[in-house]
């Protein structure tokens, strides 16, 4: 369009003047597990469970969430790393925060906790071994999830970076 500036982004950065891809990244991904995981959809999951002859259950979806939670693989690209680390912090800090929803219903807050202590557990074995980006990814999750189930107090996350509005990421704001 006339208007158009090619060196403008819209798309917020912390790599400024270079395009942020990992914040992009953790944003589409927020979006993603702040639909799967919100406090509303977990209860019907959690109610649900009893009915039918095999739903989907909380559990199973966190499952899925967190299948990818074994660690870098030999031949996994230092962009594709980075990539699923981003990823797997974003579904930490939902976790997180969904454990902490005061509004959330507490067989769900129950479960998540429950399911962070397992994950608490995986992240500090996967912090003793690897390259250095993958030990510090482990070591924080660790940590941040001990903090809220030792002494009920939530870290404070980086939020995911403001997505731009309108097709094909965001939403309008």
């Amino acid at each position: 369009p006339f208007s158009y500036d090619p060196y403008v982004e819209l798309f917020n950065s912390r790599t400024r003047p270079a395009f942020d891809e990992l914040g992009a990244a953790r944003s589409l991904a927020q979006m993603v597990v702040d639909a799967v995981l919100q406090r509303e959809r977990a209860a019907r999951l959690i109610q649900f469970a009893s009915r039918g002859e095999s739903p989907l259950t909380l559990s199973e979806t966190i499952d899925a969430l967190t299948a990818s939670w074994s660690g870098a693989t030999s031949n996994e690209s230092r962009k594709n790393a980075a990539l699923r680390r981003v990823a797997q912090r974003a579904v930490a800090d939902r976790l997180l925060l969904l454990a902490a929803d005061k509004e959330a219903a507490p067989e769900v807050r129950a479960l998540v906790e429950l399911k962070m202590d397992a994950l608490r557990k995986r992240a500090k074995n996967l912090s003793s071994g690897g390259a250095e980006m993958e030990r510090a990814h482990w070591t924080a999750i660790a940590a941040d999830f001990a903090r809220w189930l030792e002494r009920q107090e939530l870290p404070s996350p980086t939020p995911a970076l403001r997505p731009p509005p309108g097709d094909p990421f965001g939403i309008d704001w």
